[in-house]
């Protein structure tokens, strides 16, 4: 299945039926859905009565949704295990403990480097985000560390994911007339060891860049990525 965010909230699609269903109920503003790693819940940043919250919901809409805590955050990324969720704020990366209650909360990385899209390593020993001080970079250090951060890109970099064979990297980058999405291959171990970024496209009519977290998915097999392409319509007529 897959997500999509609507004027009401979520709703999931079944790929295998090809059905629609609303999963938050009415009243909320929910944007930015997460799968937790399980499949069973997802996570989401919800608006209600002029509160905003991180909050999730059993996927299946058993249950309404539960506050993970009281923030006006955007989920960013599960650790495999589903025990973390790690949020990009105004602060740098911080981690929610999950299996917590309430759930605790530690920064990850901090100011002066301004930061955001954290993405889980496949095996949950990195952490991968963008930020900087001037250009956007994307970064890599060990989770939880210590250890040092190492640069990945290499001119500029935003929006960075994992090929889930956790042997590459992908970000998107800017020069004066187009956007790229950028493959680096990277080799973990007690130490992390770079390749080159390398070109793979040009992005034209995708949105696949967002703040503070992604637009796009990269496919279980590594190959494919998932974007939304915005469908022009003509205006409604006066009135």
């Amino acid at each position: 299945s897959v997500l999509s965010s609507t004027e009401l909230g979520i709703s999931i699609y079944d790929l295998a039926r090809r059905t629609l269903a609303s999963l938050t109920p009415p009243g909320i503003e929910a944007m930015w859905p997460r799968w937790a790693p399980d499949g069973r819940r997802v996570a989401f940043d919800s608006l209600k009565s002029g509160i905003r919250t991180l909050s999730w919901q059993r996927a299946d809409g058993s249950a309404p949704p539960e506050n993970l805590a009281r923030e006006a955050v955007c989920p960013g990324s599960w650790s495999p295990d589903g025990r973390e969720l790690a949020v990009p704020k105004d602060d740098g990366i911080w981690v929610f403990d999950v299996t917590i209650d309430p759930p605790r909360l530690r920064p990850v990385v901090q100011p002066p480097v301004f930061a955001a899209w954290p993405a889980f390593s496949p095996d949950g020993r990195w952490l991968l985000y963008a930020g900087g001080t001037n250009n956007d970079q994307v970064y890599l250090q060990p989770y939880p560390g210590p250890g040092p951060r190492l640069q990945v890109s290499v001119e500029n970099g935003r929006n960075p994911a994992w090929n889930p064979n956790g042997r590459e990297i992908f970000f998107l980058a800017d020069d004066s007339t187009r956007s790229q999405m950028m493959s680096v291959s990277v080799s973990l171990g007690a130490t992390a060891t770079l390749g080159t970024p390398r070109s793979l496209f040009e992005i034209a009519d995708l949105t696949m860049g967002c703040f503070p977290v992604n637009c796009y998915s990269v496919s279980p097999d590594g190959q494919h990525f998932y974007a939304t392409r915005p469908v022009k319509t003509d205006p409604p007529p006066p009135v």
